[in-house]
């Protein structure tokens, strides 16, 4: 296996030479690269299934390359990977993080040779305010030369980009306002399998969680994770789901972010040990993580500020319940065949 500490796209087969039967294709989020959905990948192809780790347009480059790119693009890049794959294998797993997982419940739908979806934290909708500044900028822009960022930093990240550019987000947008109304006339059909953390601050969770009700195929599973698992199970009745607590006060986790799930507690960029320098290095008396919002972040290092908490905030960077995760992707893939 090449070298870890890349975004750049990857194609892994099974050591023995043989032909699989399955091939998963891997479909990151918005700034990210390739590199997130490798943790997720090595469980795929230790099950002996190809998995293809695409690159969408505008990423793995230079954050400017989010200024003009159209979500047309991202939907073009995964139907052709989609091709290229099916020349090579019988069935194919869509496993999509994020933006990637809206981009592969597009195509899950229009497409009734996918034999299962794996959406991580999808994008079915974004979380509030964002689309209403999306189309606030929309707007104004025709009028107003507007910058082009929402936030431009130092790009401390090899693999994701730090800078988040305002056209990016609205492509983001529009596609999960088309997915939406595909959505209303059909709900997704196919074996599905949800993660997704209740605290997400990036999208909205409840919406994911109420499309995977809408998806009525026996195989279909979800894991939800929440900061009060017993009081979120009480109000959905949906026995498929599993709920799994979020909290994990040894080490300092109150709830997971939006980048946690699909990152192991050993991945070397992100994890317990990784050498990011954001990443959650745990130290439960120093820190405390959690998912990272603006409000968040700011109500959180005001406690600190004021003495009313101990810990200063962090943003959680790996999923601490990964391993369960896996268990549950190994269940999905085998139940496929």
């Amino acid at each position: 296996m090449e070298n870890q500490h890349t975004g750049a796209p990857f194609s892994w087969y099974p050591k023995d030479g043989s032909r699989p039967e399955t091939g998963a294709l891997l479909i990151h989020g918005l700034l990210d690269s390739s590199f997130i959905m490798r943790d997720v990948g090595k469980i795929l192809l230790d099950q002996g299934i190809a998995v293809e780790g695409i690159l969408l347009p505008g990423h793995g480059t230079t954050p400017d390359d989010l200024l003009t790119v159209q979500h047309d693009q991202w939907q073009e890049a995964v139907t052709n990977s989609i091709r290229a794959l099916q020349s090579r294998v019988r069935k194919i797993i869509l496993t999509g993080y994020s933006l990637g997982g809206a981009l592969a419940a597009l195509h899950a739908l229009d497409n009734s040779a996918i034999a299962g979806i794996i959406l991580l934290c999808p994008a079915f909708r974004i979380a509030q305010p964002t689309p209403a500044i999306t189309a606030l900028y929309s707007q104004l822009r025709r009028i107003f030369p507007l910058s082009g960022w929402i936030k431009r930093s130092t790009e401390l990240d090899s693999v994701k980009y730090c800078s988040i550019s305002l056209n990016a987000v609205q492509q983001v947008y529009e596609l999960t306002q088309i997915l939406q109304q595909k959505l209303l006339s059909r709900p997704l059909a196919c074996p599905l399998l949800l993660a997704a953390s209740l605290e997400d601050g990036i999208i909205c969770s409840k919406t994911a969680i109420g499309e995977f009700g809408r998806n009525t195929h026996p195989s279909s599973s979800a894991i939800v994770w929440a900061a009060s698992p017993e009081n979120a199970c009480k109000k959905c009745t949906d026995k498929r789901i599993v709920w799994r607590t979020s909290q994990f006060p040894q080490m300092g986790i109150t709830e997971f972010s939006h980048i946690a799930p699909p990152v192991a507690p050993d991945n070397p960029h992100y994890g317990s040990h990784g050498d990011y320098q954001l990443a959650s290095h745990i130290d439960p008396l120093k820190w405390r993580y959690g998912e990272e919002t603006e409000l968040c972040t700011i109500r959180e290092n005001l406690k600190y500020l004021f003495g009313l908490s101990r810990q200063k905030y962090r943003r959680l960077t790996f999923n601490p319940d990964f391993s369960y995760m896996k268990q549950k992707i190994i269940q999905f893939v085998n139940m496929l065949g």
